[in-house]
């Protein structure tokens, strides 16, 4: 008979791995079996039912309408998967496709025919799932232990070096965290920049054109900036079980929340880098910002703000000078008793190229920019479901496969599928050879290449009422956000140029707004019309 063969080792341990697979194929020798393909997966997790490559090949392998295999022989079923459930199902699955299970620890073929078969492979799932979960827990009392003395562990942090105390190996070594000076410099800059009002984005270009030194050869990145503002470390805290790895969805090391009660906390005064203060007055900032970020009433994020919340003024650099074009810019003028708060070109006052010199009062520019978009959102919702609808179907002539292409790629897969099962064939009458096996090889590569190409692409669905509780985002945003919030819904709608031009005693402005600025996702060419925003004011 054909007979496939499967390893695996949690930790990266290619030597194992191959040592289960031998041994496998010593086990098919002696049964008379002929092994035509070999499934491994090195350093992955028994609780990995998604990211592993060797089990999802085994599997699809199982599923494939020209099977090329009879028999799988692996050491025993925790090979398979360290999860009670997932593991049975998936032995079902290759069971009821045809394929025997045989595991050569205990010289047994896997049953699944009665109930106490079915027991029988429950009571080894969960005793795979158990080891697992106590192999988990001791490792984490054992680094709650370390925390508690004061040892480092986990990853090296930026701002401090690991220092080992004692011979590495013997009894009593360990490693303890000590301030890096030099880094430490470059963490309390970080805060003070953040304090001072820059995003992360804005601090990182600060640090690259300063040539600071990153804490990887990667250079800096708005997330290692994050990463740095989220460390409470700095202020001589060890903070140890935040989080831990939990098994959902199939995945072996999802990050969930522990309940801070149940958090391991150090004080360590001589690890200190930032003052307390300092970490108050930046995380105070960047809760600042993150107020002016657009969301939705779930907290999904609609849009940001510019970075280090500069954009005070609702139309700088949007609103546009009618003579020249140029960006108009906010200026205060005259005593605190008049104060006068208008938008001037700024081609005019720096250089003075412009001829026009007329200022745009602020207030009313902002409120007319305002109630005219407020408008098109709360009355032209057919409008803007027609727009969506239009988009969609865009998206689905866009991405749709020509029927001629398809049927020719269905037609080469066949071939190459027939090609395959031939050459199977030849090897179980006895015809083995490196050759064959390449040939088999090669087609195969080929053949996931054009299933590629058959794999359908996500339908952009739309939904009316996901498009009204946008709406009323935006609307609420509209009418008791501030200027940086605004802002964002303005770029949301590709709102950048809005041309102010004096028209007798009053103003007009123009320019145009996309509405698809609506669609959350999906269609990503050129998102199409932009209507015109035509309302005067005084």
């Amino acid at each position: 008979m054909r007979c496939a063969t499967y390893g695996r080792k949690s930790d990266d341990n290619p030597e194992s791995v191959e040592g289960q697979l031998e041994a496998a194929r010593t086990y098919a020798e002696t049964h008379g079996w002929t092994v035509v393909r070999e499934f491994s997966d090195s350093g992955v997790s028994g609780g990995e039912f998604v990211d592993r490559a060797g089990f999802n090949a085994l599997m699809d392998a199982v599923q494939a309408k020209h099977r090329e295999f009879d028999v799988l022989v692996m050491r025993d079923v925790d090979r398979l998967g360290r999860d009670q459930f997932r593991t049975a199902l998936a032995l079902q699955d290759i069971t009821e496709h045809g394929v025997r299970v045989f595991t050569y620890a205990d010289d047994t073929e896997l049953k699944l025919e009665s109930f106490a078969d079915k027991m029988m492979l429950s009571i080894k799932t969960g005793s795979g799932e158990d080891f697992k979960a106590k192999i988990s827990k001791n490792v984490r009392l054992k680094f709650a232990e370390k925390v508690r003395k004061g040892h480092a562990t986990g990853a090296k942090v930026f701002g401090y070096d690991w220092v080992r105390r004692g011979i590495k190996g013997e009894p009593g070594s360990y490693v303890e965290r000590q301030v890096n000076r030099e880094q430490a410099k470059t963490v309390t800059r970080i805060f003070e920049l953040a304090a001072s009002g820059y995003g992360n984005r804005r601090i990182m270009t600060t640090l690259i054109k300063e040539s600071v030194p990153a804490p990887t050869t990667r250079g800096w990145s708005k997330g290692g900036v994050k990463a740095i503002l989220n460390r409470d470390a700095y202020l001589g805290r060890i903070v140890f079980g935040k989080t831990r790895n939990a098994a959902k969805g199939g995945r072996a090391e999802i990050r969930v929340a522990v309940d801070p009660q149940h958090w391991i906390i150090v004080e360590r005064p001589e690890l200190q880098i930032i003052t307390p203060e300092l970490w108050a007055a930046a995380q105070k900032r960047r809760d600042k910002t993150r107020a002016h970020f657009v969301r939705r009433d779930n907290g999904q994020l609609l849009g940001r703000p510019e970075s280090g919340l500069i954009a005070r003024y609702l139309m700088n650099g949007i609103g546009r000078c009618f003579e020249c074009g140029g960006p108009l810019q906010f200026i205060s003028k005259g005593t605190d008793r008049r104060r006068r708060l208008k938008y001037y070109c700024r081609h005019h006052r720096d250089t003075g190229s412009c001829k026009n010199g007329l200022g745009v009062p602020m207030r009313s520019l902002d409120t007319a920019v305002r109630l005219r978009l407020h408008e098109m959102l709360l009355h032209d919702e057919e409008v803007h479901w027609a727009l969506i609808t239009e988009r969609a179907a865009q998206f689905r002539r866009d991405t749709a496969q020509p029927a001629e292409v398809r049927d020719n790629t269905v037609k080469e897969l066949a071939r190459l599928e027939g090609e395959v099962e031939r050459l199977i064939g030849a090897l179980a009458g006895g015809k083995e050879s490196p050759r064959v096996l390449a040939e088999i090889q090669k087609r195969e590569v080929a053949i996931d290449g054009l299933k590629g190409k058959l794999v359908a692409v996500p339908e952009f669905k739309v939904d009316r009422a996901e498009l009204h509780r946008a709406r009323l985002a935006y609307i609420g945003h509209l009418a008791d956000g501030d200027a940086p919030s605004v802002r964002t819904v303005l770029r949301r709608f590709r709102i950048e140029r809005v041309v102010v031009v004096p028209d007798g005693d009053s103003w007009r402005f123009e320019g145009p707004a996309d509405l698809a600025g609506l669609l959350g996702s999906g269609y990503s060419g050129d998102r199409g019309e932009r209507r015109p925003l035509p309302p005067m004011f005084n």
